[in-house]
């Protein structure tokens, strides 16, 4: 009777249990669900349905309350795999909770001991470390004395090697995320990989506190491989739930987090992969709605998608909302750096001058932080180095001690062996040996001590000197622009309100005062094509100039160079014939920066026309299809560049002749243009009726 009865009620619970999670939302299904389970009396069904709790709640306290009936549960049912699973979705609940980890810790200790009890009891320890971390977190003297233990044991239990790592990796992710943090992050991977870990939380913990890190240090190929490794294992995690019957337990919350990351490093990605992420992230939206509030209210994605895609004009407005988007502090230098790009690629000034001042504070801020943490590093390396020589010491007073007693023995076997003297002769030769070793250990000792003092001495004048650089780098910087704005400003209000008062001066007096604007004009020009040339040298040598490649015109190039330099009816009043193609070679199209071949043309044709009093300017050129070039010639007659100074006229501020006009930096400008292009500028040295500049460049 009480069998069939039980029978029924199992029956009942079936039924009710697949209507209700067949027809109702996951907030119902989770409260009937609640209903069903007073009425279920096997320790492995009433596992089963908390287990579905846990999955469908949704606020912290539900998921504390359920993770604890569920863990309770599994221990009842004596079901060794969801005890640890159980244990860990407490442990991740309640990270703050130090009391309620070490009890969980206890009971994995008492089970039964597997490869996924260890890992769980490995993971647990990472959690407990990060605790201590968190509220004693180690000095650098400890760090490296853990990091001098790591390089000294030969052999060691890996999950004791593998608790020390990383700990060592945790602490240098937060203060020190250079060379050093990947190198032991590289360590504890290696470690991991000899103990097999099959369970994927260990893997799953470090992917989610890497990639972040190498995101914020600027590392976008390491943080999309971390990301990418992190997603396979919310595969193989949603497969196992899916294998095991967990069908609310859902991975989307953690996949977005994933994508929304990947995004952020669109330019690691390949267009496919920036195609099959963006479309993982719309599809999540259409099934999670905190997942589409997100994307609703923060346009970052959006942008960095347009941004991937080239389109650039419509992801200028969202970059700037995204900006001002308070859950986007992490990523504001990927975003200025997204709209410095695409503002330069439209040609909005004043935004890529927004983008550019925020990018240049945080670059800087970029310098200090690496420089800081390089100093971090290289002060726990000399610590590490202090203890080997520490130990160096120990043992040569050991060694001493150990002489010590030898003469002692030495001594006693002399004046016991008297009467064998050629025992004592022997002994007396070895003693002498002995002293010598002593003497040679102790000048290499202190030999080894003055090199590292030296060394020690170097290094801070090295940091000295490096600090003074950067500074002088950033003064540099900030007085070209500060001083490019403070002339630029008057001087445009000076040549408008000089055209200004012409224009208002009576028709009989304007021509007389009209000459004179033209001066005032002329050489405020000069001036502003100077500030300009400077700030275009502070943008090529900062690697900030961006080229747009487009179909261009040779024809159409090579007519706005020469109308720029040489305005209409200039041959007639001079004795120079400016000479365009003289084999008239029919037009080509080359893929280029129109805009900046020009650039240097104007700058070559200008240099040409300062430099020839009489003769002629020829503009010419030849295309290579088969080795994808094309070559820009400007030939004059003029004095000529004497022999050996050829690449003394390339550097900046440098004139051959200091009477001539200009500033002397058209040619280093020109060159610098010439190598962002992919190409080059010399001279030819066989042509001496003047000179002869070669601009090559790919098409």
């Amino acid at each position: 009777m009480k069998l069939l009865l039980k029978l029924v009620i199992t029956a009942l619970f079936l039924c009710i249990y697949g209507s209700y999670a067949a027809g109702n939302e996951s907030g119902g299904i989770r409260d009937s669900l609640l209903k069903v389970l007073p009425s279920i009396h096997t320790p492995s069904d009433s596992l089963r349905v908390l287990l579905d709790i846990f999955d469908l709640s949704t606020t912290k306290a539900e998921r504390v309350e359920s993770a604890e009936q569920a863990y309770n549960t599994a221990f009842s049912a004596r079901d060794t795999s969801e005890i640890i699973e159980t244990g860990l979705y407490r442990v991740n609940i309640s990270q703050t909770d130090t009391a309620l980890i070490k009890q969980i810790r206890n009971d994995l200790a008492s089970l039964e001991q597997s490869p996924k009890t260890r890992e769980a009891l490995l993971y647990i320890d990472f959690m407990l470390s990060e605790s201590r971390m968190l509220v004693n977190p180690p000095s650098r003297k400890e760090i490296a004395a853990l990091i001098h233990e790591i390089q000294t044991e030969t052999e060691a239990d890996p999950y004791e090697k593998a608790r020390k790592l990383y700990i060592i990796c945790h602490t240098l992710g937060n203060i020190a995320r250079g060379g050093l943090y990947s190198e032991y992050v590289t360590q504890l991977m290696s470690v991991l990989k000899t103990m097999q870990l099959q369970f994927g939380v260990i893997r799953n913990l470090l992917y989610t506190r890497m990639a972040p890190i190498y995101t914020n240090n600027l590392e976008p190929g390491k943080a999309v491989e971390a990301d990418k490794e992190l997603l396979n294992i919310i595969d193989s995690l949603s497969t196992s739930y899916s294998m095991r019957g967990r069908k609310y337990r859902s991975m989307n919350r953690n996949r977005y987090i994933c994508y929304r990351r990947l995004m952020c490093n669109y330019k690691a990605l390949t267009p496919a992969e920036i195609e099959i992420f963006n479309r993982s992230i719309r599809k999540l939206a259409q099934t999670n709605n905190e997942i589409a509030s997100d994307l609703a209210n923060n346009p970052r994605i959006d942008a960095l998608y347009l941004m991937a895609n080239n389109k650039y004009q419509q992801a200028i407005p969202l970059l700037k909302k995204a900006i001002a988007h308070s859950g986007n502090k992490l990523f504001k230098y990927a975003l200025y750096s997204s709209l410095f790009e695409a503002a330069q690629a439209v040609g909005d000034k004043d935004a890529s001058l927004e983008a550019a001042t925020h990018l240049n504070k945080m670059l800087n801020d970029i310098v200090d932080s690496k420089s800081e943490d390089r100093y971090r590093e290289i002060k726990i390396i000399s610590e590490i180095n202090e203890l080997q020589a520490a130990e160096s010491e120990i043992y040569a007073s050991r060694h001493k001690t150990e002489l010590r007693k030898t003469n002692i023995i030495i001594g006693i076997s002399t004046f016991a062996l008297i009467l064998l003297s050629v025992l004592i002769i022997t002994l007396w030769r070895h003693n002498k040996k002995m002293k010598g070793m002593t003497a040679n250990l102790q000048k290499s000792t202190e030999r080894l001590r003055k090199e590292r003092n030296e060394l020690r001495d170097t290094r801070s004048e090295l940091i000295v000197a490096r600090d003074r650089a950067q500074n002088a780098e950033k003064l540099k910087d900030e007085f070209i622009d500060n001083i490019s704005h403070e002339i630029k400003v008057p001087l445009n209000a000076v040549s408008e309100y000089t055209r200004l008062i012409v224009d208002c001066i009576p028709d009989n007096k304007n021509s007389y005062l009209q000459r004179f604007a033209n001066i005032v004009e002329l050489n405020t020009s000069l001036v502003l094509r100077l500030v300009d040339d400077l700030l275009e040298i502070s943008s090529l040598e900062h690697d900030n100039m961006s080229v747009n490649v487009t179909g261009t015109s040779v024809y159409r190039i090579a007519q706005v160079a020469i109308d720029s330099i040489f305005e209409t009816g200039f041959s007639a009043r001079t004795q120079i014939k400016v000479i365009f193609n003289p084999a008239q070679k029919p037009d080509e199209i080359i893929n280029t920066d129109g805009q900046r071949v020009v650039q240097v043309l104007i700058n070559l044709l200008s240099n040409a026309r300062k430099f020839t009093e009489k003769g002629a300017i020829t503009l010419d050129y030849s295309i290579d299809r088969d080795a994808g070039k094309i070559t820009f010639s400007v030939t004059d007659t003029g004095c000529g560049i004497p022999e050996g100074r050829e690449e003394m006229i390339f550097g900046r501020f440098n004139k051959l002749d200091t009477s001539a006009a200009g500033s002397g930096i058209g040619l280093y400008i020109s060159r610098l243009i010439a190598r962002l292009l992919g190409g080059s500028i010399t001279i030819d040295k066989s042509y001496r009726r003047g000179a002869r500049f070669l601009f090559v460049i790919p098409v």
